[in-house]
């Protein structure tokens, strides 16, 4: 995948199979793990950036590949598993603490030792069942806990509170923010969507209890990172991928087209053949010059400068009378994903059934 920049181990990327992934590699890239709420060996694994698997729920066919799944993505190279996916929501893994307890000791609690293993990963309406479900697995291997995170793009303040109260649960576990992002995307201009990035990933990059993170916007319901669907990055893209979390979209350029962006602890000098004289290009890139405290990398790049695509996610409702306590209301990437595996399952339990009957009658 190229050489990572400075302080990039934390940022990575929740993306579905049809995303197109080749651009958010390169040298100096700041990407350097993925998940797709899923753990097929059929799966790619974009520029050897660590794939981790997650067993989305419990009822699901990736029940019946989980393990054998779990244990070729280790044997490539994989050092972590995700549990299910927002099960305290009815709409996404949907189980009780309990029913969740146990089945990670059925399906996770066999890596421990070969992995680090997560909690099921709650939104951030999740804090009540995240507890209960730490009280009756207390005695599981549970090595970091994931949390999701969605709500206006100007309550980052927000965000932090909530990954800090994570912090500070007991026993100290590290903390992953595997999806994130402002309710309101859809209604942001690019400088307010930017600003959130800017903020967010700064406060998650100097924070030292939050491990790794992702930002929502390389999968199905929200392509913001993407230029008009990809492969192309976005400005967004480009801010999340090479930038240090605190530089800027704007830019300045000469009549050749080639610009310079400001801002922060990073900045990028792009080479544009027919750009414009405000270093907005929008011919092709030739070469992007990403220094990135300090440290200079290279990288080619045949894409189209774009503005950020916009992202189709609706706004959040309220719910209890808190913001944070909404429903993150975005289009749900997961869902069709989840009626295909359920049909799939009430499939096999059909066959299943067929075939008792069938040596029954023999």
């Amino acid at each position: 995948m190229g050489s990572l920049a400075l302080g990039a181990s934390k940022r990575g990327l929740a993306y579905n199979e049809n995303i197109p992934l080749k651009e958010f590699g390169g040298n100096g890239t700041y990407i350097s793990w993925q998940y797709n709420w899923g753990s097929s060996t059929a799966h790619k694994q974009d520029n050897g950036r660590e794939y981790v698997p997650m067993l989305w729920s419990n009822y699901t066919t990736a029940n019946f590949t989980w393990t054998a799944d779990a244990q070729a993505w280790i044997a490539n190279g994989s050092t972590h598993l995700l549990a299910f996916n927002e099960p305290e929501q009815s709409a996404q893994a949907n189980l009780s603490p309990a029913v969740a307890a146990s089945f990670y000791r059925v399906y996770l609690e066999p890596f421990a030792g070969q992995a680090k293993l997560g909690a099921p990963a709650v939104s951030n309406d999740g804090w009540d069942w995240l507890n209960q479900f730490l009280g009756n697995c207390s005695d599981c291997t549970i090595d970091f806990i994931p949390v999701h995170w969605y709500n206006p793009w100007n309550l980052t303040s927000d965000l932090e509170m909530w990954v800090n109260k994570t912090c500070g649960l007991p026993a100290g576990r590290p903390v992953w923010v595997t999806e994130f992002g402002p309710t309101d995307a859809a209604s942001l201009t690019t400088d307010q969507q930017n600003t959130f990035l800017e903020q967010a990933t700064n406060f998650l990059d100097t924070t030292p209890c939050v491990e790794r993170y992702a930002y929502f916007g390389s999968a199905d319901g929200d392509e913001s990172l993407l230029a008009n669907g990809g492969p192309c990055l976005s400005t967004l893209g480009k801010q999340y991928t090479y930038g240090s979390g605190s530089g800027s979209s704007s830019g300045s350029g000469d009549e050749n087209g080639v610009g310079k962006g400001t801002g922060g602890q990073s900045q990028t000098n792009v080479t544009i053949s027919g750009g414009t004289s405000d270093g907005v290009g929008n011919g092709m890139f030739t070469d992007v010059v990403a220094s990135i405290d300090g440290a200079t990398a290279t990288t080619a790049s045949t894409c189209i400068t774009t503005a950020v695509a916009v992202s189709t996610r609706p706004a959040c409702k309220k719910r209890r009378g808190r913001d944070r306590a909404c429903t993150h209301a975005r289009a749900y990437q997961h869902v069709h994903y989840h009626m295909h595996q359920h049909d799939l399952q009430e499939e096999h339990q059909h066959q299943h059934r067929h075939n008792l009957e069938h040596q029954h009658h023999k």
